[in-house]
Formats: structure tokens, sequence, C-alpha cells
């Protein structure tokens, strides 16, 4: 059987680091005073690594429409 894996750790981690669409199913801050919380925003990612295992950090902002 041959089907479509999906891509690799180092796109997927690629993607999370560039900006890209979010549904913010939970309240999320995007600026000063103003939270975000069940629509689409737009988010990127930075893994921060400590002595056992790594951890996103996303920085979040308001979609452009």
């Amino acid at each position: 059987m041959k089907f479509n894996c999906g891509v690799s750790k180092s796109k997927k981690k690629k993607l999370k680091e560039e900006w890209h669409d979010w549904f913010a199913w939970y309240p999320v801050k995007v600026a000063e005073g103003d939270c975000r919380w069940l629509e689409t925003v737009e988010r990127k990612g930075e893994l921060h690594y400590d002595f056992v295992a790594g951890d996103w950090v996303f920085e979040y902002r308001e979609k452009n429409a």
C-alpha cells in the first residue's frame, strides 16, 4: 500500500518558523490590549531548547485581509 506520509520534520519546523494562518482556539495576545479568540490570526514560532527537550514559543499578529 502506498500513501503520502506528509512533510519531513525539518520541513514542518521551517513552516512553523514563518508567518502562517492559525485559528485561535484559545485566547492569544496579538498586540498591547488586543487579544483574539475563535478567529484566524497569523503566528510564527521559535523552538527553544532546555536540557531535556524543546518547546515552541509563538508570536501572534492580526491577520491581514
